[in-house]
């Protein structure tokens, strides 16, 4: 199943420009053409798998490793590296806007344990330890003035996902 979407430079609820692509052109003497491509992988619009350093509290990251560890060259502790050679594991796909019978969550609509389990009901599947858990939202089927924001998972479903054993 593949979860791809064609890029676009169209904003989208509220992201930063996803991608952008600028073409220059050197005339005569030698005629050439040079694409600079950038993308902006922060937003909703492209999946990405952030660092455990990337975001701090207090002057402090994840296991309490302190700004200090991250330096011009990166970060000293848990850089991204550490999954280099990928990640394996399963995959639940839980269809949370199916479950609450709508085509989109609306934008600030929290998901609560009980949504998860109700999807998990529907789909026949268990989130068990070393599961990588995905959500459908319905996030694409939003319209445009819908409201800022996206639906998510509400602060307390972490106690669950943390007895279920995900790593989501």
């Amino acid at each position: 199943m593949s979860l791809a979407h064609n890029y676009t430079v169209d904003h989208s609820l509220g992201d930063p420009p996803p991608f952008d692509s600028e073409v220059t052109t050197i005339e005569a003497p030698v005629h050439a053409a040079m694409e600079r491509v950038t993308f902006s992988y922060h937003g909703l619009l492209h999946s990405h798998l952030d660092s455990l350093c990337h975001v701090l509290k207090d002057g402090q990251m994840y296991n309490g490793y302190g700004a200090d560890t991250i330096t011009e060259n990166g970060c000293e502790r848990l850089d991204i590296a550490g999954v280099k050679e990928g990640i394996l594991t399963r995959g639940v796909l839980l269809d949370i806007a199916r479950v609450n019978g709508v085509d989109y969550l609306a934008p600030g609509t929290p998901i609560y344990v009980e949504d998860l389990e109700a999807a998990e009901r529907e789909a026949g599947i268990q989130v068990e330890p070393g599961d990588v858990l995905f959500l459908r939202t319905g996030r694409w089927a939003v319209p445009a003035g819908a409201g800022p924001g996206s639906s998510g998972i509400h602060a307390s479903v972490v106690p669950w996902l943390r007895s279920r054993g995900s790593l989501s």
